[in-house]
């Protein structure tokens, strides 16, 4: 334990190192066991590429992913935003699992028991072991502590959690990094595609351009057909391929909003509070009982009470109250304690003994050794040293236990109240929740006059009579929808805002400001949901929510009425710039692009260096029709009129710069780095083959 003790201590470290990408990675071990649960039952929440996945087994992944958080952070419980995204990432994991196991089996890629120890504790220590295996004591790795834990594996169960959690992400990460590495050292480029790429860049042109824009043609000036809008679509579906099956939805809201009862019932609350406060000689206890943000009791700077709007409280006695008064939704009640003379910032440096390092133990032991330090201190011996060998905090280790311009309330109240009432060069000791410090107050600032201030905010929340009055109201709003048309007839009539909730997937837990919203996805993918079809009112926090199921978007393509608005603005400019074509160009004469300009009411633009490679051309924006048609035009030769994507246009090329005629040596550095660009793509890799995965996802009956 005492070593897991150690790995608690550094799980902030863990955290920041390991972060989501540890969570995406789950036990290695745990697949195998699980390849024998998804022939075991009929309960499955995905079948991905054919493999059905069990729900026991994804339910599994998520407890042992909670489990392990809940270890490294010393926690008991996980909050609700915590757990969202672990069950988001331990879905990403079954599927990146089961996409890539099968390919790692068929290329023989996998991890030795050398190669694991190599990073472990060999020549080639993977950097997470070497950041969690940390000696408190000396700041550096300690490949013996590495060892000692996976002696110990089956002596402490969460020990081994932890250690199995690290090597399977260590493990996977190997094997990715292969597999990564194969497909990439296959991407390479020749000669020809530098030479190629040499000349789209360099190869310059100058033009003269004349141009109309789709923006000169107002939407009222052409129309079209329903047919019009089916051929687009047909012709264009790989445009609208839809990957992962959703929902389309709408809702209606109510907003449960507190009463003037529940404002007159919290001010009086807050009444009761500010006697509580007043007799009270222990103003921290009582902020933290009845506060709804507890704040440390501590002396405000008269910067901080300015911002906050409470200069008369310079005027107030010690140990008065001011309030209640009402701000941002809360009342404040504020017992001015005492007005003191005080620095506005310290910097002090400090040697933290900590009872949790097992070579100490005890609060008492820390004291013992806290005060032998002091001794060695007091007869010269060097503070920056005995930081590096002794303390406990790593936070400041590296800076020789140096805390620059410390502000009231910035550290734990026992440490503030000794920094900001001890001398300079004063060495003594204060105990806290973290253990026994050795403090020096090295620097000081000049002293203002400063509150001590303890603040209790209520907030003003509906009570149970205000949240029975808004359902009452969704439930009449509910019945008189039953279907999609009365739902929408009904809104308009009550003045309600319809929102729109498209492509809800059954892996969303977040709608608006919504958390945790299963009920309405378990509702909206449920196999007795019709589209039409109109919710009972539901609850997430604040709201009463009533929703009516618009489609379903099966993997595929998106169905016509889906994306309809985009095809008919899509129609919409085709049918502009053929009209502008049939207006200005079908029979034009463009010879003389001056007169031509002229005659169209438009200007020659003159557009010099440009390249087959650029993006954009002049003020028609994005038209890749220009480029292609540019890099086959001749000298002086007028081409088109060409129907483009914003725009119809001719142009001619009056001048031509060729692309410079690359060396040998530029020729390799070229090929190298083209080479070294598409190898650094290897982060499609992935999402290429998800991409072409077949996912059925089960979630909603679940959960």
């Amino acid at each position: 334990m005492a070593t897991l003790q150690k790995l608690r201590d550094r799980g902030p470290l863990i955290a920041i190192v390991i972060g989501i990408a540890l969570l995406a990675f789950i036990l290695g071990s745990l697949i195998k066991q699980g390849r024998t649960l998804l022939h075991a039952g009929k309960m499955h929440v995905a079948v991905i590429n054919g493999t059905p996945i069990d729900v026991n087994y994804y339910e599994q992944k998520i407890s042992t992913t909670e489990d392990y958080v809940k270890a490294m952070q010393n926690i008991n419980s996980i909050d609700e935003a915590t757990s969202m995204q672990i069950r988001s990432s331990v879905w990403d994991d079954i599927i990146k699992q089961t996409i890539l196991e099968p390919t790692y089996k068929q290329l023989g890629i996998d991890v030795t028991t050398p190669e694991l120890e190599d990073m472990a504790w060999g020549n080639n220590v993977h950097p997470i072991i070497r950041q969690v295996f940390v000696n408190p004591n000396t700041g550096q790795f300690d490949k013996q502590m590495v060892i000692n834990v996976v002696k110990n594996l089956n002596k402490d169960p969460k020990l081994k959690q932890i250690w199995l959690y690290i090597e399977d992400y260590i493990v996977n990460e190997r094997k990715y990094k292969k597999y990564e590495a194969l497909v990439t050292k296959g991407l390479f480029a020749n000669k020809l595609d530098v030479e190629e790429g040499n000349k789209d860049r360099k190869t310059l042109y100058d033009v003269n351009l004349v141009a109309k824009t789709v923006n000169e043609v107002q939407d009222g000036d052409v129309s079209f057909t329903d047919d019009d809008v089916k051929n687009y679509y047909e012709n264009h579906k790989f445009l609208f391929d839809n990957h992962e099956k959703s929902a389309d939805l709408e809702f209606v809201s109510f907003d449960v909003v507190p009463s003037k009862a529940d404002s007159e019932a919290t001010f009086n609350e807050a009444l009761k509070i500010k006697d509580e406060l007043l007799k009270s000689q222990n103003e921290q206890s009582i902020v933290n009982a009845r506060s709804n943000n507890p704040q440390i009791v501590h002396f405000y700077s008269p910067e901080e009470i300015h911002n906050e709007g409470l200069d008369t409280l310079y005027s107030f006695q010690d140990n008065s109250i001011y309030g209640p008064y009402f701000k941002n939704g809360s009342y404040w009640i504020v017992k001015i304690i005492k007005k003191e003379e005080r620095p506005d910032t310290v910097s002090a440096r400090h040697i933290l003994i900590s009872p949790k390092n097992p070579k100490v133990g005890t609060i008492d032991r820390a004291n013992e050794i806290a005060d032998s330090l002091i001794q060695v201190l007091k007869n010269g011996g060097d503070f920056e040293k005995l930081v590096a060998q002794y303390s406990d905090d790593q936070g400041s280790v590296s800076k020789g236990g140096l805390y620059e311009n410390i502000t009231e309330g910035q550290m734990v109240p026992e440490f503030n109240d000794y920094v900001f009432t001890h001398d300079v060069n004063e060495i003594g000791k204060v105990q806290t929740t973290y253990g026994v410090h050795i403090v020096e107050v090295v620097k000081k600032s000049a002293p203002v006059k400063k509150i001590k201030l303890a603040f209790v905010q209520l907030e003003i929340n509906p009570s149970e009579n205000t949240y029975n009055k808004y359902r009452a109201i969704a439930l009449q709003f509910r019945s008189k929808a039953y279907n999609i048309k009365d739902f929408e007839d009904e809104a308009q009539k009550e003045n309600l805002k319809i929102n729109e909730a498209p492509n809800i997937t059954q892996g969303t837990y977040k709608l608006y400001d919504m958390n945790n919203v299963r009920e309405l996805v378990r509702w909206a993918f449920n196999e007795d949901t019709k589209v039409g079809n109109v919710s009972e009112v539901l609850q997430f926090g604040d709201k009463y929510l009533v929703a009516t199921l618009i489609r379903i978007n099966p993997v595929g393509y998106y169905a016509l009425d889906k994306v309809k608005n985009e095809v008919e603005n899509s129609v919409r400019n085709e049918k502009k710039v053929e009209k502008l074509y049939n207006d200005y160009f079908a029979n034009a004469k463009t010879n003389d692009l001056n007169a031509f300009a002229k005659s169209i009411k438009t200007v020659n633009t003159q557009i010099p260096h440009t390249s087959f490679d650029a993006y954009q051309i002049g003020n028609i924006g994005y038209e890749p029709k220009f480029f292609a048609n540019l890099s086959v035009a001749n000298l002086n030769q007028i081409v088109g009129p060409v129907k483009g994507r914003n725009s119809v246009f001719v142009f001619k090329v009056t001048k031509i710069t060729p692309a410079p005629e690359l060396s040998q040596d530029q020729l390799t550095k070229q090929m190298d780095i083209m080479t070294k660009t598409l190898q650094r793509r290897n982060y499609s890799i992935y999402p290429a083959l998800k991409a072409a995965a077949k996912i059925e996802d089960y979630r909603a009956k679940f959960f």
